[in-house]
């Protein structure tokens, strides 16, 4: 596998590593917040099983399609994957 200058997909003077940048900075953000709305979420999910004994299906259900956004964002962050998070795709069911 070789590493020459010219098989490298991003270059340092192109304006797609740049915009990239862009999207990876707005990301984090995102991804900030989602992990503050899943901290929340846990805590009253906690709260609800701990006084009915049940897990709550709705709140469960938006977990989990929150949780696949993070996913979904620190594959875009990490480079493991081009493709954008939401709102560049559906938002994970």
């Amino acid at each position: 596998m070789s590493d020459s200058p010219n098989e490298h997909k991003y270059s340092l003077l192109g304006a797609e590593i740049w915009l990239r940048l862009a999207f990876m900075v707005i990301f984090a953000l995102a991804l900030k917040l989602a992990i503050v709305v899943l901290t929340a979420f846990v805590l009253v999910q906690f709260i609800i099983v701990l006084f009915t004994g049940a897990v709550n299906k709705s709140l469960l259900a938006v977990s989990k399609s929150t949780s696949e956004f993070v996913l979904q964002s620190w594959l875009f962050l990490s480079f493991a994957s081009e493709e954008k998070p939401f709102p560049f795709r559906d938002w994970p069911s």
